[in-house]
């Protein structure tokens, strides 16, 4: 009886033993799965990150660029300014129209210059010494060259 029961105890846990081992032998199956699933994951995750890097940095360059843009857009003159540039210019294309017919007459009126003076040692006070020109310029030449 006791060889019976012992048989019998043996018998169970040699069953047992082979329903570990075939548990253990799935469980150790399942954990290479999970691994490879886990090292594919890691795989994934890591082309994730670099896609996210790329688009990261292309962000970065087309925010530059709009900022680049923005700048030379603030910089642009707008119709208001551009309009006074040009009663500017065409003011400054008439005054130097004006000037050039005045060239003339001044250079007239440079080669036309003499010296008059005199010194009295006794009267001092008498002295003089005056500009004058034989050939004055216009009126209008001569207001347009000191006014400014």
């Amino acid at each position: 009886m006791i060889a019976l029961a012992t048989a019998a105890f043996g018998v169970e846990a040699y069953v047992r033993s082979a329903r570990s081992q075939r548990r253990v032998a799935a469980l150790q199956a399942e954990l290479a799965n999970l691994q490879q699933r886990v090292a594919t994951d890691e795989q994934a995750a890591a082309g994730a990150q670099l896609h996210t890097r790329t688009v990261l940095a292309r962000a970065t360059a087309a925010q530059r660029s709009i900022q680049r843009f923005q700048w030379q857009l603030q910089s642009v003159p707008t119709e208001a300014q551009l309009a006074g540039l040009r009663s500017e210019l065409a003011s400054l294309g008439r005054n130097v129209a004006a000037y050039n017919s005045c060239v003339p007459q001044l250079q007239r009126e440079i080669n036309g210059l003499r010296l008059s003076w005199r010194i009295d040692t006794a009267a001092a006070s008498s002295d003089y010494f005056r500009l004058f020109t034989a050939a004055p310029a216009s009126p209008s030449c001569s207001s347009g060259v000191t006014a400014r």
